[in-house]
């Protein structure tokens, strides 16, 4: 049996009755099947029961319960095992109502919880919406309620140094009245509820619980008084900052002072008080809708049916008086001052430049000794007294300043220290280099600091500009000097050493580099730096420039046409009297030198200057160029081409739809086929001006051509000069000057500069050489030309026999007369070659001629043809002895 220690440690164990029934069941299972198990087998084999089922069932529970009864009467363990077993079951009982009760406090608890828990969910919703409501309310305040702070300061600060502390409230006061700007704005364009959805004012009320309307905040009563105390506040702000930016302005007139460095560190670290004016009178304008376009539409005072001194216009009127009052103050200041310094260094290289007649012959403005005096009054090329040296017409030194047009002005102390003198077109020179820089610079400062606004620059420099426009029409020019309004009268009082440039309306030379000074410097400012402030500038100088330069050119032209022949005739035989030269053909026209030196200057001149056939199709290509979207990723560069005005006021104007719908790439592409279309159109209409002059010179080089041949016509004194050989050498060898002078000018022999102009000329020159060998062959050997040429079979053998005997003379007469007739002798080379290849050729058809002949029978005399011509072996070899005897008397000489 257990003992009690044992019973003990039963007791926690949790026994029900269906448990201990089964436990029962399958122990007597268990020992009846033992008991079965233990019977004998009779007659050592297997006893077959043949009870039915149900009987062996009864007879084996009938013995279990009979061993069971035994067991329970003889074993004391089974009773105390019941005993303990009803002891078990009061006390699992207890336990059962323990748990019960148990159980309904859980659920009793279970309840308090939900209960909490839906009072905590109501409380949490509460506290989110009040939360947010605060939110909204704070933003609210936020963007819209001034801080008391903020007045204060701004009232209430010094006027005489604005600290970081008034920019700092200055800036919050900005971000408030744009916010409110914003909402007047949206509540113009739209007053109903998806207006005020989509700004963000949420109500708390669904479409479904009502027509509950929203209340825009522009219709609060509070809405307008911190309306008006923004716009009071800002007007005062405005005010302060205008005081503080005039006296910084003021600075700028201080004498002996470096402007730049007083715009850097005085004037650019307060740029914002500039921007704070130009943004408060953007965001302080009046705006209505327009009824036909539902747009907004800045008013002024007195327009659209709104009155002019309305509490809603005033503060913007005095913004707006106080921004363009600082703006016209600046404007004043910087266009006194740089008027005064350009006039006083233009009139200074005025008193320094040399004499207006002739050239320096000292040191030149370069640096460089002058070795050919030149002359700004060009004498006339036709001219018949050579009283003037065709060196002259060259452009000398002149041409160097082109390879400096960029460099940094002159300075005049060390021009003066260094006792140099330069010319007026290094003058203007300077002048333009210093203009586009200090215009340069100004843009970008005005442009930084007035917020965008293009027009101050001009405004400043406006007097300035003009100074020099009256400059170069009264000083340079002549034009009205006399007038008492003219600038001469108001300067020569103050600058004695200035004087009157008396010769450069007829300085054809320097006219046409004023003309190319202007284009580059033009093209400086607009296509590198991309600015237009000079653009009406320049064009006001070449409307000047240009007809003063016709003026000069078409003297010369008119000189050429009109000329007369036989005095230019006689000029040459005199020059061949004075030079000792026998053969008049073999004299240079003074004409033509002066056409050569004169031609190319005036090309050297204008060469670059965007008339040329290659430079207008490199535009063509950058215009169809622009037609590609998304080629060209600079955009933000073109600063300078943005329309003149207020800047960054159309930032606040809503767009039209169709803008709004184009993409970046299409709108990418527009602006760069107008810009494209813009820079075609101004280089056309200077390119036009320069392709004219080049058309102008080509017509000149065809009246030169005509009038070098009525020379020689007249010099040679026949009626049918076509055919007498000196008139056509003199023609030769004026047109070979030409050629060679233009050759020899040009850098590495490139004379594309000249145009169709040289290839002309070098045709026409190919063609009067070619006639010359003609009839130098004809005149030497007149019968085997004729022979050759005409076909005449009864004068061949003559002219054969004829040749045979005296071509060796023949060839020397010729030879002589080359030699007599051509100038230069490397010409004189390159006409003996053609005329022995022309000989060659000729004696070639002529044995052809020789043998038809005997074939025909023509000779009775029975001679071959060998004895008859002349091989062209022979002639080669006689014409390389005569080209080393020539050279042989050359080297002696």
């Amino acid at each position: 049996m257990f003992v009690h220690s044992e019973v003990e440690q039963l007791a926690p164990i949790e026994l029900d009755a269906q448990t201990v029934e089964s436990y029962l069941a399958t122990r007597a299972v268990e020992e009846n099947s033992k008991r079965m198990g233990s019977c004998r087998l009779e007659d050592e084999g297997v006893v077959i029961n043949t009870q039915p089922a149900g009987a062996a069932s009864n007879s084996s529970m009938q013995v279990l319960c009979d061993s069971f009864v035994q067991a329970f009467l003889t074993d004391d363990g089974v009773a105390t095992l019941h005993c303990l077993l009803r002891e078990c079951d009061a006390s699992l009982n207890d336990i059962a109502g323990v748990l019960c009760r148990f159980i309904q406090s859980l659920e009793t608890t279970q309840e308090e919880f939900n209960d909490v828990r839906r009072r905590l969910c109501r409380v949490t919703m509460q506290l989110h919406n009040t939360v947010g409501a605060e939110r909204l309310l704070h933003n609210a305040a936020s963007r819209f309620v001034v801080p008391p702070e903020l007045v204060q300061i701004i009232v209430h600060g010094s006027e005489e140094e604005l600290g970081q502390q008034f920019k700092h409230c200055t800036q919050q006061l900005l971000r408030y009245l744009r916010h409110f700007t914003k909402e007047a704005n949206l509540a113009l364009m739209s007053g109903s509820r998806d207006r005020a959805k989509s700004v963000g004012v949420d109500t708390g009320c669904s479409e479904n619980e009502g027509d509950v309307p929203n209340v825009r905040f522009t219709e609060y009563k509070m809405y307008a008084q911190h309306r008006e105390l923004l716009s009071r506040l800002t007007v005062r702000a405005c005010m302060k900052a205008k005081r503080f930016l005039s006296k910084k302005i003021a600075s700028l007139g201080v004498k002996k002072t470096n402007v730049s460095i007083q715009q850097e560190h005085v004037i650019k670290p307060h740029a914002f008080y500039a921007h704070l004016l130009h943004e408060a009178k953007t965001l302080l304008r009046p705006l209505i809708v327009s009824r036909t376009s539902n747009t907004l539409h800045n008013v002024t005072g007195g327009s659209s049916g709104m009155d002019r001194d309305s509490p809603e216009v005033l503060p913007y009127r005095i913004v707006r008086a106080l921004h363009d009052e600082l703006r016209s103050e600046y404007c004043d200041i910087m266009s006194k001052l740089y008027f005064e310094r350009i006039r006083h260094y233009l009139m200074t290289l005025n008193s320094m430049e040399g004499s207006t007649q002739t050239a320096p012959k000292g040191i030149s403005a370069w640096g460089k000794p002058d070795a050919t005096p030149w002359v700004t009054l060009l004498p006339l090329l036709t001219e018949e007294e050579d009283s003037k040296s065709p060196s002259y017409f060259e452009l000398g030194e002149r041409a160097a300043i082109l390879s400096a047009v960029f460099s940094p002005p002159l300075v005049p102390t060390v021009e003066r220290a260094k006792w140099r003198l330069h010319t007026f077109e290094e003058t203007f020179r300077s002048l333009n280099m210093l203009l586009c820089d200090a215009v340069t610079h100004e843009f970008l400062f005005t442009f930084m600091f007035f917020s965008g606004d293009m027009s101050v620059c001009v405004d400043v420099f406006k007097p300035t500009v003009q100074f020099i426009v009256n400059y170069v029409s009264e000083v340079l020019l002549g034009q009205g000097n006399n007038s008492s309004s003219g600038i001469w009268r108001t300067v020569r009082d103050q600058y004695p050493k200035a004087s009157l440039n008396t010769t450069c309306r007829n300085d054809c030379y320097g006219l046409l580099l004023l003309i190319r000074l202007c284009n580059d410097f033009s093209s400086l400012m607009k296509d590198s730096r991309r600015l237009r402030c000079l653009e009406q500038f320049y064009d006001s100088l070449l409307l000047l420039l240009w007809p003063a330069f016709q003026q000069t050119f078409e003297r010369q032209m008119r000189a050429i046409r009109s000329c007369d022949v036989l005095s230019l005739a006689r000029a040459v035989m005199r020059l061949a009297s004075t030079q000792g030269i026998t053969e008049w053909a073999k004299c240079v026209h003074p004409m033509a030198k002066r056409y050569a030196a004169f031609s190319t200057a005036l090309v050297t001149i204008i060469s670059g200057c965007g008339f040329s056939v290659a430079v207008d199709a490199g535009a063509e290509a950058n215009s169809a160029s622009a037609d590609e979207d998304g080629r060209r990723e600079r955009v933000g560069n073109v600063a300078g081409e943005c329309d003149q005005g207020e800047g960054l006021e159309s930032k606040n104007e809503t767009s039209n739809a169709s803008e709004e719908n184009m993409s970046f790439s299409e709108l990418q592409r527009l602006a760069w086929r107008a810009i494209e279309a813009e820079r075609a159109s101004d280089k056309a209409g200077s390119a036009a001006r320069f392709a004219v002059l080049a058309s102008n010179l080509s017509f000149m080089q065809l009246e030169m051509v005509r009038v070098l041949k009525g020379i020689g016509a007249h010099l040679a004194g026949a009626s049918r000069c076509e055919e007498q050989p000196r008139s056509l050498a003199f023609l030769l060898n004026n047109l070979h000057y030409i050629t060679t002078t233009w050759h020899l000018t040009v850098r590495n022999g490139d004379t594309s500069i000249f145009g169709e102009d040289f290839i002309t000329l070098s045709e026409i020159e190919a063609s009067v050489q070619n006639e010359f060998v003609q009839m130098v062959l004809r005149e030497h050997f007149s019968q085997m030309h004729r022979a050759v040429r005409l076909g005449m079979a009864n004068e061949v053998l003559p002219a054969a026999s004829a040749f045979r005997e005296r071509w060796r003379s023949c060839l020397d007469d010729a030879s002589r007369t080359v030699a007599d007739l051509v100038l230069s002798e490397s010409h004189r080379d390159d006409v003996l070659a053609q005329f022995c290849k022309e000989l060659l050729l000729c004696n070639t058809q002529f044995h052809s001629c020789v043998s038809k002949a005997l074939g025909e029978g023509l000779d009775s005399a029975g001679r071959s043809v060998r004895t008859l011509i002349v091989t062209n072996e022979h002639l080669l070899q006689h014409m390389r002895t005569l080209a080393a005897i020539s050279k042989d008397e050359d080297a002696d000489l």
